[in-house]
């Protein structure tokens, strides 16, 4: 069973770009639960970690936005931004995995785009900085659109993630997944910066249900009251449906007012798989 881990964890700029801030233990609970996170999925020994992720413009614009673009370069430079704490750097990639993943969702009925050049922002390097500091761990980034519509569905975005389980139930590869982004939150839209801990909490208890989750239950009207930014949330559904019908875990929950977003970390229960 190559599917040895799945998690989610949310990223802010602020994290990096602004950590002062936030109150101090706000802060340390956020970063502690990363390194949690972090723990259980270098504990799970992976060869390679998937991360369904976002991009804030740094690869694609109004001209260019594919429902999901799979990375599938030998190597990333990140982050795109000047952080204290995260230098910039190369991560190593898993091109022959990210080839066969994309011949995969062919066959499958799904079509996603792919390029051999993506340059990491916060979105992916956050995440990325707090599970694995060495950065010695390839990676296949899976970008998904979260800015312009139409945009892929929670349930979509779950299909998505059941395919790569299901159809890489036998690789030799030892393959952690690790979904980033949300929870509520509006950046760069004009209004208020929306954070909305009704929203978050009705998030949450879906996504962590056991048994298939009810993702109808998030509806048009609770995406837009907690801001644009919680679209970010599909990429907590891939890995939702790599996990399959098992229950979630919470590590972490607290709105962050200082970073303008609801910040949560969480992991699914695959203990139930044969992990060789």
């Amino acid at each position: 069973m190559p599917i040895i881990f799945a998690g989610a964890t949310s990223h802010a700029i602020g994290v990096h770009g602004w950590p002062e801030r936030a109150p101090a233990d706000e802060r340390e609970r956020f970063y502690n639960a990363c390194y949690e996170l972090g723990s259980m999925v270098l504990a799970a020994r992976p060869d390679v970690i998937v991360y369904p992720t976002t991009d804030h413009f740094s690869n694609f614009f109004s001209n260019n936005l594919p429902a999901f673009c799979i990375g599938r370069a030998e190597s990333y430079f990140g982050p795109r931004e000047d952080f204290r704490d995260v230098p910039k750097t190369n991560v190593p990639g898993d091109a022959s995995l990210a080839q066969e993943m994309l011949e995969m969702y062919f066959d499958a009925g799904f079509d996603p785009a792919s390029s051999m050049e993506l340059l990491l922002d916060h979105g992916t390097m956050t995440p990325v900085h707090f599970i694995n500091p060495e950065k010695d761990i390839p990676i296949v980034p899976i970008f998904v659109n979260i800015y312009y519509p139409p945009l892929p569905s929670l349930q979509r975005c779950y299909e998505f993630g059941r395919v790569f389980a299901d159809k890489f139930a036998d690789h030799p590869k030892r393959i952690a997944v690790v979904g980033t982004g949300g929870l509520s939150h509006d950046p760069a839209t004009g209004r208020k910066w929306h954070l909305t801990e009704v929203f978050d909490r009705k998030f949450l208890d879906v996504i962590l249900a056991g048994g298939k989750p009810p993702l109808a239950e998030i509806t048009a009207a609770d995406f837009a009251s907690a801001g644009a930014g919680s679209h970010e949330l599909k990429t907590w559904a891939v890995s939702r449906g790599v996990a399959g019908e098992t229950r979630g875990h919470l590590i972490h929950y607290e709105a962050v007012d200082a970073w303008n977003t609801g910040m949560g970390v969480v992991y699914f229960d695959v203990s139930g798989r044969s992990v060789k």
